[in-house]
């Protein structure tokens, strides 16, 4: 490896975002001088060991190599490569190869990438893809390099936006400590997703998250897209080398005109009172105290009451009601339930309709049901009211549940980077509230899905529960507990 310790890489190191596709020839004579020129000074910006990495190694199918944004497996970074295509050359400071030409011969862009690597083989690639026109785009990997049997390997490899209002990354570095860091040039909508998401890395400005939507509706702000448009923002990120996760550790507005003050001011807005800023910055330090005043308005919507029991008579009633289930007896069940117990919101209620729902020719797939449904904990939504499975009788009507909303059913329900039981675990999640994401997969052990604020991870489908599943009402009369309702649906 390079003995370079402290790399700075300002914005003449970068190509912006919106650049021209490959240079024409009138202007290859040109080129040719400006980059031997510009070779030089790019070198030491460049770790030596990235000779060794054909671009094409790094140039993934999204479709196939991704899952949530995370590599399906370790990266190859000796891959062959095949073609006349694979020459590589210098663009700009990024090592970059022409793509192979489509059957019609017709161009499919380039690749290329700056490579930043710590001695503890932690690397971050800056990608710039030409699409084969004028489209120039720029993204983030990340990852640990490791060699394994003559093997170099890119290991918890992710893929993450370099944003997408503004002009992107503009400065790395690696501190004397091994910390990778970045500057990403921000809108103040962005910088708002990146307080909401600090350990997400640059946000993507597309993706929605209910956090986000509740805070804009809750301040009656419409205007927010225009703050889209107003680059007046400075993040910076380190690469935390433990976790492989973009850590936000610094918020700038650069206030040098109207607009850029404008959106400081509207971002300031939306903080608690007690956070406005007197300077234009918030540091590490106070990334958490502040997300958490943001986020505290809106806990009853995503987090919920921890599932309880009543009293010692709700107990033995329970413990009951379980075996008679368990025991597909319906006189048990009968004598446990309301002579009007509801069992649907058209009407359906009553011990006959009850009784001719479990003993018809499928009524086997319902006890099932109900057996699930009951060896889910429930909560006490009044002295009198013991409701069962507590995800079916949770949330308030700010919540605003869809079908696509699921509840984790036990404690520190572990939410993880792909969908694997070895992969990465992200975070624990503690009877919370997450939405099922596209692609919807029912034959999947697990589901891809998307918290509150707008993490996104992997949960086994076994831990996750509709809030309009099947649920229980019990209410406390002179002689017992009884059933009042057995629902499904809205």
């Amino acid at each position: 490896m390079s003995d370079i310790r402290y790399i700075h890489l300002s914005r003449k190191h970068l190509l912006p975002n919106k650049q021209p596709g490959m240079p024409s020839r009138a202007m290859g004579a040109l080129l040719v001088m400006l980059m031997a020129i510009y070779s030089a000074m790019a070198t030491a910006n460049i770790d030596h060991e990235s000779a060794e990495i054909h671009p094409s190694c790094l140039d993934i199918d999204p479709r196939t190599s991704l899952r949530n944004d995370f590599l399906l497996e370790p990266l190859d970074l000796n891959c062959p490569q095949t073609g006349s295509s694979s020459d590589v050359f210098d663009y700009f400071g990024y090592t970059t190869y022409e793509r192979p030409r489509d059957p019609a011969g017709e161009r499919r862009g380039s690749l290329g990438y700056q490579r930043f690597a710590a001695d503890d083989g932690t690397a971050l690639y800056l990608l710039r893809t030409e699409s084969g026109g004028n489209a120039v785009s720029t993204e983030i990997m990340t990852g640990k390099e490791v060699k394994k049997s003559n093997q170099r390997l890119l290991e918890q490899g992710q893929l993450h936006s370099a944003g997408e209002d503004c002009q992107g990354v503009s400065d790395i570095w690696i501190e004397p400590d091994d910390a990778i860091h970045l500057i990403v040039e921000l809108s103040a909508y962005e910088a708002l997703q990146a307080l909401l998401l600090p350990t997400s890395g640059p946000p993507s400005a597309s993706r929605k998250t209910q956090l986000l939507n509740a805070l804009l509706k809750q301040q009656q702000q419409d205007d927010y897209l225009d703050f889209r448009r107003a680059c007046a923002v400075t993040a910076e990120y380190r690469l935390d080398s433990a976790s492989m996760q973009l850590q936000l550790t610094m918020l700038r507005f650069d206030i040098d005109d109207e607009r850029s003050e404008d959106a400081f001011n509207w971002f300031q807005s939306l903080l608690p009172a007690s956070e406005n800023l007197d300077v234009a910055m918030i540091l590490e330090d106070d990334l958490p105290n502040i997300r958490d005043k943001l986020m505290a308005p809106f806990k009853d919507q995503y987090q919920f009451a921890v599932p309880q029991q009543p009293d010692e008579t709700f107990s033995i009633f329970f413990q009951q009601l379980k075996s008679a289930v368990e025991r597909r007896d319906i006189v048990a069940l009968l004598e446990m339930t309301t002579k009007d117990v509801m069992l649907g919101f058209g009407g359906s209620g009553g011990h006959q309709d009850l009784q001719s729902w479990l003993t018809h020719d499928n009524a086997d797939d319902d006890w099932q049901s109900l057996s699930e449904m009951l060896a889910i904990p429930g909560i006490q939504l009044s002295p009198e009211v013991f409701c069962v499975p507590y995800p079916g009788c949770v949330g308030s009507e700010s919540a605003d549940f869809s079908f696509d909303t699921y509840i984790t059913i036990q404690p520190n329900t572990p939410m993880y980077a792909l969908p694997m039981d070895n992969a990465q675990v992200l975070r624990k999640l503690n009877f919370e509230r997450v939405e099922w994401q596209y692609p919807y997969d029912d034959k999947a052990r697990f589901r891809l899905v998307q918290t509150f604020a707008g993490e996104r991870g992997y949960i086994d489908k076994a831990l996750l529960r509709s809030p309009f599943d099947m649920r229980m009402e019990i209410v406390s009369t002179p002689q017992d507990w009884l059933i009042q309702s057995i629902l499904s649906g809205d």
